[in-house]
């Protein structure tokens, strides 16, 4: 298993940089942050927290700014990716944070990857700029869909049949962010309801999974969050429509039920069998 660090700005950038070729141009960790808090003050932004995660000797990093929005309970957030060993390209996109528990929301990576060749650092100075240029319309679009996830009750089946289907088919949740979710959904919590709670909503899942997600490796943290919203988006859609989301099961498919109720590494050994979801 990769082992992932917590470091803080001096240890990142304290990273060695690798040397430059004719064919590599690495990006360094600290042109990356300049050029996003230069972006953060000139649009007048607050940074309220950040965090940054190291795996594989530093070479792969993924960083976190939460900046001060309009809503009390959602702020802004800029989360980027990159590495020093030619593994991933640059990486960066826009969202929001629940201030509770520093949970991210995001929509989609605003800006494309790009291989680190030619004029890296002058096109991930743009790639930057055009986050910050959408973030504000992709942070009202996120406190729009808090919204409406607050408001979508969401039975336990539907939501066992959500993760059950990132985690066998998506692939986005291992199984010990699994276990974290089991922990979250039957846990007494003063921001969110228990999954057996009358309660229960769609914004309750959202954030009990996004807590998982805090355990991603750094080249997955992004894609991950993004899985996780287009996931909880879909169900909204079905919802609204009026049709039942829940996995169906055969006597070839693993029954949710045994899936959340049982211990994780006794749902292991099941895992080449298929689940359906009902669109």
């Amino acid at each position: 298993m990769i082992s992932i660090e917590h470091i803080n700005r001096e240890e990142l950038f304290a990273i060695p940089l690798p040397t430059e070729t004719d064919s590599y141009t690495p990006v360094s960790n600290k042109f990356i942050l300049d050029t996003i808090d230069y972006m953060a003050k000139t649009m007048g932004l607050s940074l309220e927290a950040e965090r940054f995660d190291s795996a594989k000797q530093g070479n792969m990093v993924v960083g976190n700014l939460n900046y001060e929005g309009t809503d009390p309970d959602m702020g802004l957030k800029i989360a980027f990716k990159n590495s020093y060993d030619k593994s991933r390209s640059f990486g960066i996109a826009a969202g929001s944070t629940v201030w509770v528990c520093l949970n991210g929301m995001i929509h989609g990576q605003i800006v494309m990857n790009r291989v680190h060749t030619g004029e890296a650092r002058s096109i991930v100075h743009q790639q930057i700029h055009m986050a910050f240029e959408a973030m504000i319309e992709e942070y009202n679009r996120m406190i729009k869909i808090r919204s409406e996830l607050k408001e979508t009750p969401m039975l336990r089946e539907e939501a066992q049949a959500v993760v059950a289907n990132l985690f066998f088919q998506e692939e986005t949740i291992s199984s010990v962010m699994l276990n974290i979710i089991k922990t979250a959904w039957n846990k007494q919590n003063s921001n969110f309801a228990p999954i057996n709670s009358q309660y229960f909503t769609a914004w309750d899942c959202y954030n009990h999974i996004t807590e998982s997600l805090k355990r991603s490796h750094p080249s997955d943290y992004i894609n991950n969050h993004i899985s996780v919203h287009k996931a909880m988006s879909e169900f909204l859609v079905i919802s609204k429509s009026g049709t039942k989301n829940t996995t169906l099961v055969s006597e070839e498919t693993i029954n949710t039920s045994t899936l959340f109720d049982n211990k994780i590494q006794d749902i292991e050994p099941m895992m080449s069998r298929s689940i359906i979801i009902l669109p």
